[in-house]
């Protein structure tokens, strides 16, 4: 199949597996995984295989996935989805830094679509893939930092990766997380959860009770059912019944 260039997405690889995920959302580490354990290089600025020139492999098709942040205009072009999924509380005001106060309450913020990937991104992935009919896995940010080897262990099921490196990467998870991490930084990027359970709230610890539930109220109003399929995990009321 011929290679297509959109200048909004870049190179796509459509008869590739194809990762979906809201910037912020951890989609480094699985890169990192996947280039380990194949030793091919995956689409994207921080990478563990730097391989030949990245236009030679683009055009022919030798990455092991494709990756996109708003999926919304590719995603049917995909064999199978793969879509990574992080608290909205945390992945948006990462992404936004300070600059989401700027703004005089939380809904003004959600809705501004003059922002570089602006938040409605993150439900219209949702919506997405909910709606894509072929082979899809939802992975969870979340699941990621509390359960990382199940969580290699299904990206590595669902792709079909090889595994013969597989067992130095459990046996080794702590020094790979960190040489990931590095590569991040590297690029004068900042990690802050740095694969650590105890920083899984860290942006949103700096919200207030009543910012907190503005978050909540704004998705459970206006996406009932995908907050209730996909984000009820996420709601303060959820949050406080399970502790």
């Amino acid at each position: 199949m011929a290679k297509k260039f959109n200048v909004n997405t870049g190179y796509q690889r459509f008869n590739k597996p194809l990762l979906v995920s809201y910037p912020r959302s951890g989609t480094n580490w699985i890169r990192y995984v996947i280039e380990y354990l194949t030793q091919k290089p995956t689409p994207g600025e921080t990478r563990l295989i730097r391989g030949n020139n990245i236009f030679y492999r683009a055009i022919n098709g030798d990455f092991v996935i494709d990756r996109a942040h708003n999926g919304e205009f590719i995603i049917k072009k995909h064999p199978k989805v793969f879509f990574i999924l992080r608290n909205y509380k945390e992945c948006l005001i990462r992404q936004f830094k300070t600059k989401w106060t700027d703004y005089p309450n939380i809904q003004t913020f959600l809705e501004d679509e003059s922002l570089h990937t602006p938040c409605k991104w993150y439900v219209k992935n949702i919506d997405v893939f909910n709606r894509y009919q072929g082979d899809k896995k939802l992975l969870y940010f979340e699941d990621m930092i509390e359960n990382p080897i199940e969580f290699i262990d299904d990206l590595v099921e669902f792709l079909n990766l090889p595994t013969k490196r597989l067992a130095n990467l459990k046996e080794n998870l702590t020094d790979h997380q960190k040489t990931s991490v590095g590569l991040y930084t590297k690029r004068g990027k900042e990690s802050f959860t740095n694969g650590k359970k105890e920083n899984l709230k860290i942006h949103s610890s700096t919200l207030s009770k009543n910012q907190l539930l503005e978050f909540d109220s704004y998705f459970t109003t206006n996406f009932p059912e995908i907050t209730e399929k996909y984000l009820n995990r996420y709601l303060e009321t959820q949050i406080t019944n399970q502790k």
